[in-house]
């Protein structure tokens, strides 16, 4: 045998050794949360007639706004909060939900969670709906109509927006007719979304002791020409789509899983992949270089059960659109503004 040969052996030989086994990994599909979501999502963009949430009266107390939202029976209670590291923390908890949710204790994660004594809220004169942040140059906007929280600045306009989509998701320990929130998904497909699936060859399903209890949101990063961060995967610094938009038939489409975020143990990767490796940080980053006073925009997941990331290309459209989508736990979002990623990075 030549040595030109036993190199071409020994190549494939190594190769077959090292090639990731899928099957000791979670896909989406094999993650009942993630696949719920991910197709409810899919229906309610695919078609406009979802059923979004309703706003109540919101109020105003110095750096904090507060409301209640609805759809269908469940009611959540939203809370925004101006910190005094120039974060903005929002939390949605829901008003009837029998057990309480997981919640990080205090101290754990976050350093400094107070608020600020400094900068409140203050009702625009121009319109309702408008919350000024007085001297940040930014400002809230909550739509009332089909509810969203958007993040505006005085220079850049708007920046970021929670819920544009109505992709908000919130389980509260029971199942529920998807059908009611979107058109289209019919009997036997409600009912298998809501089985847990089959993973590798075990033999035992998870079992979801409190019942399904995942979360899930679309964050919009309104004018960032690329996102980064949600480490780690072995890919690009800037963030490739999972999903989009087909042109000529306006549907879904899917590229890949999404981004996946769980603590993992992995001898062998693939590059270029959306898998999990080793650590899960849930942040990601905006940017927008064409901008003035707030060009980056980020923000912080704060929920620690497993999370996939979806993220959409849109062609003709400025901005990411993002999806995230997380097993269980409690609501609780920061978001961040500034002038470049490295002032973000020291409010962070």
């Amino acid at each position: 045998m030549t040595l030109m040969i036993k190199l071409i052996v020994y190549l494939i030989m190594c190769t077959s050794v090292l090639t990731v086994n899928h099957n000791d990994f979670k896909s989406c599909t094999q993650s009942g949360f993630c696949k719920r979501n991910r197709i409810l999502a899919e229906y309610i963009l695919n078609n406009e007639n979802s059923t979004p949430w309703s706003v109540e009266e919101v109020f105003v107390n110095g750096p904090f706004l507060g409301f209640v939202i609805g759809r269908l029976s469940e009611k959540l209670e939203v809370a925004i909060q101006y910190l005094r590291n120039g974060a903005l923390k929002i939390n949605l908890d829901p008003l009837n939900q029998s057990k309480d949710r997981y919640k990080i204790p205090s101290g754990d994660v976050i350093v400094d969670d107070s608020i600020s004594s400094t900068n409140f809220f203050k009702a625009s004169d121009d319109d309702n709906r408008v919350y000024n942040i007085v001297g940040t140059g930014l400002s809230i906007e909550i739509n009332d109509e089909h509810f969203a929280i958007s993040l505006i600045s005085d220079s850049d306009g708007e920046i970021l927006t929670l819920n544009s989509r109505n992709l908000l998701n919130f389980e509260c320990g029971h199942s529920f007719k998807l059908s009611e929130i979107v058109d289209g998904i019919d009997e036997k497909t409600n009912n298998e979304l809501w089985k847990e699936p089959k993973f590798s060859n075990s033999r035992n399903q998870d079992t979801r002791t409190n019942g399904p209890n995942s979360i899930g949101v679309d964050i919009s990063f309104i004018k960032s020409k690329a996102i980064y961060g949600i480490p780690e995967h072995a890919t690009n610094l800037a963030l490739k789509s999972t999903r989009g938009f087909d042109e000529d038939s306006k549907k879904v489409f899917t590229d890949s899983d999404p981004y996946r975020l769980f603590n993992l143990d992995v001898f062998e990767y693939e590059l270029d992949s959306t898998m999990a490796l080793y650590g899960a940080v849930p942040i990601m980053l905006g940017h927008n270089p064409s901008g003035a006073d707030h060009r980056s925009v980020g923000v912080f997941w704060n929920n620690p059960s497993e999370t996939w990331v979806d993220i959409y290309s849109e062609k003709g459209h400025d901005g990411k659109l993002t999806h995230w989508m997380s097993e269980s736990g409690s609501f609780s979002l920061y978001v961040f503004a500034g002038k470049d990623l490295k002032q973000l990075q020291k409010t962070i």
